[in-house]
């Protein structure tokens, strides 16, 4: 077999076109069930097993992964890591995928028919030897305008069960978080106290960035424009910030901006940062002298 080096040029002028179908495969709503066991029928001939003897079907993936539980002693860790999800897994079958359509990588990829097959037509797969777990694709999903999962006004992903997931352009979201910033129970101090990065940045978005800044009392110290070439990369754009609130006392954050994609980030930083530039690097575990980032991610 000849080793590819790299593309034609008429071969990367079709990979949008690739890009764009898997993204519609993955965010499919609609379920083919005969399809989908013609598919996994196909991947367990390749894999040189026998059909599954049974073969049930599910509306939701935690009904499934419940029944597995019931009749194994897998944990729900060992369950998940067998599985296929068309929504999950579509970025490395589309890279295949066109192996096969772009390079004409047919003979190569011939073991991942199956596969394929079953991306387009079901949502789930959880395939054991005697026996396949198959959930339909979920019945609502929402995306953003970079595909991420994402809704403002509840779930971001739902089966026709119990299951729902709740996202922030593309940062999972507890139900129990999602729901208490849209109802109010859930306030800018408690935000504050989420440890998870993306996670305290994604609330801050659902919450309402000026509406959060402006009841936590927000005060600028400092701040860096934008477009200042004259401070490093990873300062541009940042804010130091007082938070006042109530009778507890000011607390210093950072807003930080990622130049690469426009997300904003928000840390709390010791009392005593006086500048942007302090803050960043402190958070970085470097000195403001020696903090010159080359690029940004």
């Amino acid at each position: 077999m000849t080793k590819i080096v790299e593309l034609t040029k008429e071969q990367e002028e079709k990979l949008p076109g690739v890009e764009q179908e898997w993204i519609e495969i993955g965010l499919s709503t609609i379920t083919d069930r005969n399809r989908a066991e013609r598919a996994i029928n196909k991947m367990y001939e390749i894999g040189e097993l026998p059909p599954p003897k049974h073969l049930f079907w599910f509306e939701d993936p935690q009904d499934a992964i419940q029944r597995i539980l019931e009749l194994s002693n897998h944990s729900n860790t060992d369950v998940l890591s067998n599985s296929i999800c068309a929504a999950i897994d579509m970025g490395w079958m589309a890279f295949y995928w066109a192996m096969r359509e772009i390079v004409g990588l047919v003979e190569e990829v011939s073991e991942m028919e199956g596969l394929f097959e079953f991306a387009q037509s079901a949502g789930w797969l959880f395939p054991y030897e005697n026996a396949a777990f198959v959930v339909d694709k979920p019945k609502t999903i929402r995306v953003d305008e970079r595909g991420n999962l994402h809704s403002e006004d509840g779930p971001a992903m739902e089966f026709a069960g119990a299951t729902r997931i709740y996202a922030w352009h593309g940062i999972e979201l507890s139900e129990d978080l999602f729901t208490g910033i849209a109802t109010g129970k859930i306030l800018p101090r408690q935000i504050e106290k989420i440890d998870n990065t993306e996670i305290r940045r994604a609330a801050i978005g659902l919450f309402g960035e000026g509406r959060y800044l402006d009841m936590m009392g927000a005060e600028v110290v400092d701040e860096v424009a934008l477009d200042d070439t004259s401070e490093p990369l990873g300062v541009r754009g940042a804010r130091l910030l007082r938070m006042n609130v109530g009778a507890l006392e000011p607390v210093l954050v950072i807003r930080m901006i990622n130049t690469s994609n426009g997300e904003v980030y928000y840390e709390t930083v010791p009392p005593n940062m006086t500048t942007c530039k302090q803050a960043i690097a402190w958070h970085h575990w470097d000195a403001p002298e020696n903090y010159f980032p080359d690029w940004e991610a």
